[in-house]
């Protein structure tokens, strides 16, 4: 991915491809095993090349979660 911010869809297609269902709305929870949420936590730092790390306690359960996070760290690309 290069030094690019990630987008939604980003977000959208790795929670697709980890748990093999895509959130209908970005404001829908999304119910994760807490393995998924484990391989969540790295596929999101992997995609970010790990400038940054995702915090032990983070609380996400939503796209627009993870979004914010992305955002307050400048990694958000579009709205």
């Amino acid at each position: 991915m290069g030094n690019k911010a990630m987008t939604r869809d980003q977000i959208r297609t790795i929670l697709n491809d980890i748990t093999g269902q895509r959130p209908e709305r970005d404001d829908c929870p999304v119910v994760m095993s807490s393995l998924h949420q484990l391989e969540f936590v790295f596929a999101i730092e992997d995609a970010l090349e790990f400038r940054f790390e995702v915090p032990e306690d983070v609380s996400w359960t939503s796209v627009n979660d993870v979004a914010r996070w992305l955002e307050s760290k400048g990694e958000l690309q579009g709205t």
